[in-house]
Protein backbone atom coordinates (compact mmCIF):
# COMPACT_ATOMS: atom_id res chain seq x y z
CA UNK A 1 0.00 0.00 0.00
CA UNK A 2 1.72 3.38 -0.89
CA UNK A 3 2.11 6.28 1.60
CA UNK A 4 -1.09 8.37 0.34
CA UNK A 5 -3.22 5.24 1.07
CA UNK A 6 -2.05 4.84 4.51
CA UNK A 7 -2.38 8.63 4.91
CA UNK A 8 -6.18 8.35 3.68
CA UNK A 9 -7.05 5.07 6.15
CA UNK A 10 -5.46 6.94 8.99
CA UNK A 11 -7.35 10.11 8.64
CA UNK A 12 -10.59 7.83 8.77
CA UNK A 13 -9.72 6.78 11.96
CA UNK A 14 -8.98 9.21 13.42
CA UNK A 15 -12.74 10.87 12.43
CA UNK A 16 -14.42 7.52 13.53
CA UNK A 17 -12.82 8.18 16.96
CA UNK A 18 -13.53 11.39 17.14
CA UNK A 19 -17.14 11.02 17.22
CA UNK A 20 -16.80 7.44 19.65
CA UNK A 21 -16.48 9.61 22.90
CA UNK A 22 -19.12 11.74 22.77
CA UNK A 23 -21.52 8.86 20.82
CA UNK A 24 -20.53 6.65 23.75
CA UNK A 25 -21.34 9.56 26.33
CA UNK A 26 -24.69 10.05 25.08
CA UNK A 27 -25.51 6.05 25.24
CA UNK A 28 -24.37 6.42 28.88
CA UNK A 29 -26.59 9.46 29.24
CA UNK A 30 -29.51 7.60 27.58
CA UNK A 31 -28.97 4.28 29.38
CA UNK A 32 -28.68 6.40 32.83
CA UNK A 33 -32.16 8.39 31.88
CA UNK A 34 -34.03 5.12 31.44
CA UNK A 35 -32.36 3.95 35.10
CA UNK A 36 -33.58 6.24 36.47
CA UNK A 37 -37.03 6.58 34.98
CA UNK A 38 -37.08 2.97 35.58
CA UNK A 39 -36.34 3.44 39.32
CA UNK A 40 -38.96 6.31 39.94
CA UNK A 41 -41.67 4.13 38.10
CA UNK A 42 -40.47 1.19 40.05
CA UNK A 43 -40.58 3.16 43.66
CA UNK A 44 -43.97 4.28 42.90
CA UNK A 45 -45.99 0.94 42.06
CA UNK A 46 -43.35 -0.43 45.32
CA UNK A 47 -45.30 2.55 47.57
CA UNK A 48 -48.38 1.02 46.56
CA UNK A 49 -47.94 -2.51 46.28
CA UNK A 50 -46.22 -2.67 49.77
CA UNK A 51 -47.68 -4.67 51.76
CA UNK A 52 -46.72 -3.28 55.28
CA UNK A 53 -49.17 -4.70 58.07
CA UNK A 54 -48.22 -2.35 60.53
CA UNK A 55 -48.98 1.13 58.06
CA UNK A 56 -52.14 -0.20 57.66
CA UNK A 57 -53.03 -0.97 60.96
CA UNK A 58 -52.10 2.79 61.33
CA UNK A 59 -54.36 3.69 59.31
CA UNK A 60 -56.83 1.52 59.89
CA UNK A 61 -57.08 2.93 63.87
CA UNK A 62 -57.57 5.97 62.21
CA UNK A 63 -60.42 5.16 59.98
CA UNK A 64 -62.18 2.59 62.80
CA UNK A 65 -64.63 5.57 64.39
CA UNK A 66 -64.94 7.68 60.63
CA UNK A 67 -66.35 4.48 58.91
CA UNK A 68 -67.67 3.12 62.19
CA UNK A 69 -71.44 4.29 61.60
CA UNK A 70 -71.25 4.36 57.34
CA UNK A 71 -71.03 8.17 56.72
CA UNK A 72 -72.77 9.05 53.58
CA UNK A 73 -70.10 9.71 50.48
CA UNK A 74 -68.83 13.40 50.28
CA UNK A 75 -65.90 15.06 48.22
CA UNK A 76 -65.26 17.76 50.40
CA UNK A 77 -65.49 18.32 54.35
CA UNK A 78 -68.24 21.50 53.44
CA UNK A 79 -70.37 19.10 51.18
CA UNK A 80 -70.42 16.20 54.43
CA UNK A 81 -73.81 15.71 56.31
CA UNK A 82 -72.73 17.92 59.40
CA UNK A 83 -74.67 15.37 61.88
CA UNK A 84 -73.00 12.52 60.48
CA UNK A 85 -69.38 14.18 61.35
CA UNK A 86 -70.48 15.39 64.91
CA UNK A 87 -71.16 12.08 65.52
CA UNK A 88 -68.09 10.60 64.35
CA UNK A 89 -66.48 13.46 66.54
CA UNK A 90 -68.19 12.15 69.53
CA UNK A 91 -67.49 8.45 68.93
CA UNK A 92 -63.84 9.53 68.38
CA UNK A 93 -63.53 11.40 71.45
CA UNK A 94 -65.36 8.45 73.63
CA UNK A 95 -63.00 6.01 72.36
CA UNK A 96 -59.78 7.79 73.15
CA UNK A 97 -57.30 9.42 75.83
CA UNK A 98 -58.63 13.07 74.82
CA UNK A 99 -62.29 12.01 76.35
CA UNK A 100 -62.81 14.92 79.54
CA UNK A 101 -62.14 13.47 82.57
CA UNK A 102 -65.74 12.77 84.47
CA UNK A 103 -63.80 15.56 87.57
CA UNK A 104 -63.68 18.01 85.24
CA UNK A 105 -67.59 17.77 84.03
CA UNK A 106 -70.32 16.98 86.07
CA UNK A 107 -72.31 13.64 84.90
CA UNK A 108 -75.53 14.36 83.45
CA UNK A 109 -79.27 13.78 85.06
CA UNK A 110 -79.29 10.53 84.18
CA UNK A 111 -75.94 9.51 84.79
CA UNK A 112 -74.17 9.65 81.40
CA UNK A 113 -71.29 11.78 80.34
CA UNK A 114 -71.14 15.64 79.65
CA UNK A 115 -68.98 16.51 76.71
CA UNK A 116 -68.88 20.49 76.10
CA UNK A 117 -69.00 21.32 72.59
CA UNK A 118 -65.38 23.00 72.49
CA UNK A 119 -63.96 20.02 73.03
CA UNK A 120 -66.15 18.58 69.98
CA UNK A 121 -64.51 21.53 68.28
CA UNK A 122 -60.96 20.46 68.39
CA UNK A 123 -61.88 16.85 67.83
CA UNK A 124 -63.39 18.07 64.45
CA UNK A 125 -60.59 20.13 63.78
CA UNK A 126 -58.05 17.29 64.34
CA UNK A 127 -60.16 14.86 61.84
CA UNK A 128 -61.53 17.32 59.71
CA UNK A 129 -59.16 20.21 59.32
CA UNK A 130 -59.80 23.60 60.51
CA UNK A 131 -61.53 24.91 57.30
CA UNK A 132 -64.95 23.81 57.82
CA UNK A 133 -66.57 25.24 61.73
CA UNK A 134 -68.56 22.07 63.01
CA UNK A 135 -72.35 23.27 63.81
CA UNK A 136 -73.43 21.78 67.10
CA UNK A 137 -77.50 20.47 67.15
CA UNK A 138 -78.62 16.87 68.80
CA UNK A 139 -77.45 13.89 67.12
CA UNK A 140 -80.30 11.45 66.56
CA UNK A 141 -79.07 7.56 65.62
CA UNK A 142 -81.74 4.90 65.28
CA UNK A 143 -81.05 3.69 68.53
CA UNK A 144 -79.73 6.10 70.40
CA UNK A 145 -79.77 9.88 71.20
CA UNK A 146 -76.63 12.64 71.92
CA UNK A 147 -78.44 15.58 72.90
CA UNK A 148 -77.26 18.93 72.62
CA UNK A 149 -77.73 21.60 74.98
CA UNK A 150 -77.43 25.19 73.68
CA UNK A 151 -77.64 26.94 76.88
CA UNK A 152 -74.64 25.03 78.27
CA UNK A 153 -72.98 23.97 74.97
CA UNK A 154 -72.38 20.26 76.09
CA UNK A 155 -73.70 17.05 74.75
CA UNK A 156 -74.96 14.53 76.66
CA UNK A 157 -74.16 11.28 76.56
CA UNK A 158 -76.08 8.04 77.89
CA UNK A 159 -74.39 5.45 79.36
CA UNK A 160 -75.14 2.10 77.26
CA UNK A 161 -73.15 0.81 74.43
CA UNK A 162 -74.00 0.05 70.44
CA UNK A 163 -72.19 -2.36 68.12
CA UNK A 164 -70.98 -0.56 65.04
CA UNK A 165 -72.00 -1.21 61.63
CA UNK A 166 -68.45 -1.87 59.90
CA UNK A 167 -64.78 -2.03 60.88
CA UNK A 168 -62.74 -0.89 57.91
CA UNK A 169 -59.89 -3.14 56.42
CA UNK A 170 -57.44 -0.96 54.30
CA UNK A 171 -56.12 -3.29 51.34
CA UNK A 172 -54.51 -0.61 49.20
CA UNK A 173 -52.46 2.59 50.21
CA UNK A 174 -51.77 5.22 47.11
CA UNK A 175 -49.56 8.25 48.40
CA UNK A 176 -49.14 11.08 45.83
CA UNK A 177 -47.58 14.17 47.37
CA UNK A 178 -49.30 14.92 51.16
CA UNK A 179 -51.94 13.11 50.01
CA UNK A 180 -52.96 9.12 50.69
CA UNK A 181 -56.17 7.59 48.73
CA UNK A 182 -57.26 4.48 50.81
CA UNK A 183 -58.98 1.58 49.15
CA UNK A 184 -61.01 -0.09 52.42
CA UNK A 185 -63.09 -2.64 53.00
CA UNK A 186 -66.20 -2.11 54.87
CA UNK A 187 -66.70 -5.41 57.07
CA UNK A 188 -70.06 -5.97 58.46
CA UNK A 189 -69.63 -6.81 62.67
CA UNK A 190 -72.08 -9.17 61.80
CA UNK A 191 -69.93 -11.58 58.95
CA UNK A 192 -67.42 -12.23 60.74
CA UNK A 193 -66.81 -16.20 60.84
CA UNK A 194 -65.40 -18.46 63.35
CA UNK A 195 -63.73 -21.69 61.64
CA UNK A 196 -63.31 -25.09 63.04
CA UNK A 197 -60.90 -24.36 64.93
CA UNK A 198 -62.67 -21.38 66.33
CA UNK A 199 -60.43 -18.95 65.12
CA UNK A 200 -62.12 -15.86 63.36
CA UNK A 201 -62.13 -15.40 59.64
CA UNK A 202 -62.21 -12.46 57.71
CA UNK A 203 -65.90 -11.66 55.73
CA UNK A 204 -66.28 -10.96 52.53
CA UNK A 205 -66.47 -6.65 52.52
CA UNK A 206 -70.40 -5.29 52.27
CA UNK A 207 -68.54 -2.68 49.93
CA UNK A 208 -65.04 -0.94 49.09
CA UNK A 209 -64.95 2.95 49.53
CA UNK A 210 -61.90 5.06 48.63
CA UNK A 211 -60.71 7.53 51.36
CA UNK A 212 -58.75 10.62 50.78
CA UNK A 213 -56.26 11.71 53.36
CA UNK A 214 -54.33 14.91 53.10
CA UNK A 215 -50.98 15.57 55.76
CA UNK A 216 -51.24 17.79 58.35
CA UNK A 217 -48.46 17.96 60.86
CA UNK A 218 -47.73 14.42 61.91
CA UNK A 219 -50.91 13.56 60.78
CA UNK A 220 -53.63 13.03 58.29
CA UNK A 221 -57.15 14.92 57.89
CA UNK A 222 -59.98 13.46 56.17
CA UNK A 223 -60.60 14.90 52.82
CA UNK A 224 -62.87 12.88 51.10
CA UNK A 225 -65.11 9.46 51.28
CA UNK A 226 -66.52 8.35 48.08
CA UNK A 227 -66.77 5.01 46.19
CA UNK A 228 -64.76 3.62 43.31
CA UNK A 229 -65.97 4.80 39.58
CA UNK A 230 -66.44 0.89 38.62
CA UNK A 231 -68.70 0.57 41.91
CA UNK A 232 -72.51 1.26 42.33
CA UNK A 233 -73.40 2.33 45.95
CA UNK A 234 -76.71 0.68 47.20
CA UNK A 235 -79.98 3.18 46.98
CA UNK A 236 -80.03 5.24 50.19
CA UNK A 237 -82.89 7.10 49.15
CA UNK A 238 -85.43 5.02 51.36
CA UNK A 239 -83.86 6.58 54.80
CA UNK A 240 -85.78 8.89 56.22
CA UNK A 241 -83.63 12.01 57.26
CA UNK A 242 -82.31 12.28 60.64
CA UNK A 243 -82.19 15.84 61.06
CA UNK A 244 -81.01 18.25 64.78
CA UNK A 245 -84.05 18.41 67.24
CA UNK A 246 -82.13 21.05 68.65
CA UNK A 247 -79.94 22.46 66.12
CA UNK A 248 -79.42 26.35 65.57
CA UNK A 249 -81.46 27.26 61.88
CA UNK A 250 -78.47 27.50 59.81
CA UNK A 251 -77.38 23.82 61.12
CA UNK A 252 -81.02 22.26 60.16
CA UNK A 253 -80.55 24.55 56.49
CA UNK A 254 -77.24 22.70 56.17
CA UNK A 255 -78.56 19.04 57.08
CA UNK A 256 -82.26 19.21 55.27
CA UNK A 257 -80.66 18.32 51.74
CA UNK A 258 -78.41 15.68 52.86
CA UNK A 259 -78.45 12.10 54.06
CA UNK A 260 -79.38 10.76 57.43
CA UNK A 261 -76.55 9.47 59.87
CA UNK A 262 -76.38 5.90 58.85
CA UNK A 263 -75.94 4.52 62.34
CA UNK A 264 -77.40 1.18 64.10
CA UNK A 265 -76.57 -1.80 66.38
CA UNK A 266 -78.11 -3.20 69.18
CA UNK A 267 -77.66 -0.41 71.91
CA UNK A 268 -77.16 3.32 72.54
CA UNK A 269 -73.74 4.81 72.79
CA UNK A 270 -71.24 3.88 75.37
CA UNK A 271 -68.98 6.12 77.64
CA UNK A 272 -66.04 4.10 77.69
CA UNK A 273 -62.90 2.78 75.31
CA UNK A 274 -64.59 -0.02 73.42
Amino acid sequence: MTGGGMEVIMEQRKKRRRWAFPLGLAIIALALVGTVTLVSLLSKQFNTWIDNPKEKQGYEKFLKNIIMNDPSPFDEVGRANMPQLIDICIWSLLDSERMPKPKEFPPSEDGGVLIPAFEVDAEFARLFGPDVKPLHGTVQGSSYEFVYDQNNRWYSIPVTGMQPIYTPEVVRIDKQGSSVTLTVNYISTDDYRLDDAGNRQTAEPSKTMLVTLYASGNSYIVGAVHAPENQKLPDEGTRAPELYSEAPPEAVASAATAAPPATAGTTAAQTTAR
